[in-house]
């Protein structure tokens, strides 16, 4: 009833689900089913209907939990009766005239534990890392023994706490209610979307996104472990706002009709004492759109790649050919034409010790850095025996620490944990990917550039440069005093969270916009607490005297 009053109505099974009869509801939503407008509706119901309630909205990723909030707002503002009631809108926060507080958080464990919230709702939890649910989200309901926890996402793997959750509520559990929605309910959904989405996926795929059906983890290439350990919500970069002079590493993986074309950038971050790499970009372009729009989307943006890998299988060395071309049609100092001189500018007494042979000549005044690069074109084509190498390399980086995945990236996240292993009648490892629809998990694996080695032996360029014992320059400027907001992977890594991105074999940065990376000044507790001293003792004997007296 208040769904309809508010004006954003919702169909008899999605309200069923949403009763709250038992502290835990399980929701298995099949992807397009409006599982966000739902929950954006719970959300606001819980609020409006009692005094100084407080409802948190975690998600996996910052981006998510900023669109559900955002539904949120749409479902308050959007109606005449409720729009009144709004008293504050801050980033991350509605604050309502009876006390009432919807607020929305990343899952961040610094940033959800502490708080006791009336209704807790927690948005793609199969990719919100169990820790983090568990040991941090849950707990804010405990000393509110009315309180209720949703817990809703599409099925991935037949592992973690949510699969855990959604077959204890299955098998009778008085504390925990499961809930299957089903995409043909979905009357909004039409029959050719379903069956579209079904050609261009694997069988398994499909029926784990849209079916609900929970894929098996015996064969699982990817744990939720493993992906957990490597994934930090830091923000990764838009396809228009990758910009030089960090040279990247980048993989284009072409779709067809069905499919999807897709582009994934891995650079470098510049950690002190750590050699690390994370997914700079992660994008994908919608099913059937233009190759050629394809090409120009990456030839035109302002990309610096090292070395661009792309996918030559059927339709893809054509795209291929035609991208590389382009890029070559670039500037020098973005990666095309010819190579510039080098331009070493010495003053006179530099150059006098040279010509006379003194060995300190090589003080330099100033080394010009405009000359260009060129960007290597890598011509893939995947094979299942390609494929199982590169994506047995990734996994090995993942273990290792080696690279980062950023949160937000939830669709890579999700193709990477649907991943499997099969072993053909040849004996051949044939990752399930090999149908070429997990269209950004392939991308990722072309940017870590699989290439045959000297010994014939599979190889990625990215494997190479990660190895901590090979030299490579350190960053163009040091960070290691600059003040910036770290986040960490579930393995405990560090990382900015909003990244500068260095070249994956260079010294060339890129600091992007509103980041502030000037040296902070470093105090010594002893010396800090002497300044505070100094300026109270100042005060006290001149109470009221000008600043410049104090000083």
């Amino acid at each position: 009833m208040f769904a309809d009053v508010v004006g954003w109505p919702l169909a008899r099974w999605q309200t069923a689900a949403l009763r709250l009869e038992s502290r835990t509801t399980a929701i298995v939503a099949p992807r397009q089913s409006g599982k966000s407008r739902s929950l954006a509706v719970l959300a606001v119901w819980w609020a409006f209907r009692r005094r100084e309630q407080r409802v948190l909205i975690v998600s996996a990723g910052e981006d998510a939990s900023r669109r559900l909030l955002a539904e949120v707002r749409r479902v308050v503002n959007g109606s005449p009766l409720l729009a009144g009631s709004v008293l504050d809108e801050q980033a991350g926060l509605v604050t309502l005239s009876n006390g009432s507080e919807v607020r929305s958080l990343p899952a961040s464990e610094r940033q959800v534990r502490g708080w006791a919230v009336d209704l807790l709702l927690v948005d793609e939890a199969a990719l919100v890392p169990d820790d983090l649910l568990l040991g941090a989200a849950l707990p804010t309901t405990a000393a509110r023994p009315d309180a209720r926890v949703v817990l809703a996402s599409s099925a991935l793997t037949a592992s973690g706490a949510f699969y855990d959750f959604a077959i204890r509520g299955q098998g009778g559990s008085e504390h925990v209610q499961t809930h299957r929605w089903v995409l043909s309910d979905a009357d909004w959904i039409s029959p050719s979307v379903i069956e579209a989405a079904r050609e261009s996926m694997t069988a398994m795929r499909f029926a784990a996104e849209y079916e609900g059906v929970f894929a098996s983890g015996a064969d699982a290439l990817f744990t939720r472990a493993a992906i957990d350990r490597a994934t930090a919500d830091y923000m990764p970069l838009a396809l228009e706002s990758l910009t030089g002079p960090a040279r990247l590493l980048g993989g284009v993986d072409w779709g067809a009709t069905t499919d999807r074309s897709a582009l994934v950038a891995i650079g470098r971050l510049p950690i002190d004492g750590e050699r690390v790499f994370g997914v700079a970009c992660a994008h994908r372009w919608p099913a059937g759109e233009p190759l050629e729009d394809v090409i120009g989307r990456v030839a035109g943006s302002r990309a610096h790649f090292d070395t661009l890998a792309m996918e030559t299988n059927g339709l893809g060395m054509p795209c291929a050919q035609a991208l590389a071309r382009r890029i070559t049609e670039r500037s020098a100092a973005s990666g095309g034409g010819r190579r510039a001189p080098r331009a070493v500018m010495l003053d006179e007494d530099d150059l006098e010790a040279f010509l006379t042979g003194r060995r300190h000549w090589v003080h330099r005044v100033q080394v010009e850095q405009a000359q260009g690069f060129r960007t290597r074109s890598l011509f893939v084509h995947t094979t299942a025996e390609l494929k199982a190498a590169a994506y047995s390399a990734l996994r090995l980086l993942l273990d290792q620490g080696r690279l980062v995945l950023p949160a937000s990236a939830e669709d890579l996240l999700r193709e990477l944990l649907l991943l499997r292993v099969d072993l053909t009648p040849t004996g051949v490892e044939r990752i399930e990917a090999s149908s070429g629809h997990d269209d950004l998990a392939d991308a990722l694996m072309l940017a870590m550039c699989p290439h045959r080695a000297r010994d014939r032996r599979w190889a990625t360029l990215l494997a190479h440069y990660a190895e901590p014992q090979r030299a490579l320059p350190a960053a163009a400027i040091d960070l290691r005093n600059a003040d910036v907001p770290t986040v960490s992977t579930g393995g405990g890594l560090m990382v900015p969270r909003l990244p500068v991105w260095q070249s994956v074999r260079g010294s060339q940065i890129t600091v992007p916009d509103g980041l502030d990376v000037s040296p902070r000044e470093r105090v010594s507790p002893l010396l800090a607490a002497m300044r505070e001293a100094a300026g109270r003792a100042l005060q006290d004997h001149n109470p009221g005297g000008s600043d410049e007296a104090v000083g």
